[in-house]
């Protein structure tokens, strides 16, 4: 009744898979496997390694983060992952020089050749002067151009002193301040 270990979808008999994958969460990385003559078997392998999603386990589509597709002479599906060459950089495609995406907290430049940091405690921004988003228990303040610390026990601020959202077992009171939860199941 079940398909072979990471297939999501089989045919005759349960014995030959139809697509490749996570049972659990469904993304692709397990590819089809393919032998030395490039024919498909109908087993499913892990993709190759710094690989994050595949179609057959020696062909890779995505990369894990910080790496990125390699541009070589060799047929596609023998393409690999490998480090992109630009710090702090979270995605690049076929050229590893050329970041696509930084990683949190940096800025990519105009030329995709560099990651610049964001100001200090800010998650994502569109210069290095701003920020449109801080970091959880941060908010920014646009005068004094900075991430700023909310109150105490506050996940998510509107100013440093007005809380919106608390952390686990803290609550909200009347000055938008976090104070704990009188209840002793509460969790949130």
């Amino acid at each position: 009744d079940r398909c072979p270990e990471n297939c999501i979808d089989c045919q005759n008999d349960n014995t030959v898979c139809l697509q490749c994958g996570n049972v659990v969460d469904g993304k692709k990385s397990f590819g089809f496997n393919i032998d030395e003559n490039a024919n498909y078997n109908g087993k499913c392998s892990p993709c190759s390694q710094k690989c994050s999603e595949c179609d057959f386990s020696t062909f890779c589509a995505g990369c894990n983060e910080g790496y990125g597709v390699e541009r070589n002479d060799l047929p596609l599906e023998y393409s690999k992952c490998v480090q992109c060459t630009i710090e702090h950089c979270k995605y690049c495609d076929l050229d590893t020089s050329v970041c696509s995406e930084c990683m949190e907290g940096y800025l990519l430049k105009d030329n995709q050749k560099e990651c610049v940091p964001c100001i200090k405690n800010c998650k994502e921004c569109s210069d290095t002067d701003t920020c449109d988003r801080c970091e959880d228990g941060y908010t920014y303040s646009s005068t004094e151009k900075e991430c700023k610390i909310c109150t105490p026990n506050c996940k998510l601020c509107e100013d440093a002193n007005t809380c919106f959202e608390c952390n686990d077992r803290y609550t909200t009171d009347d000055d938008g301040h976090c104070v704990p939860c009188t209840d002793a199941h509460c969790i949130k």
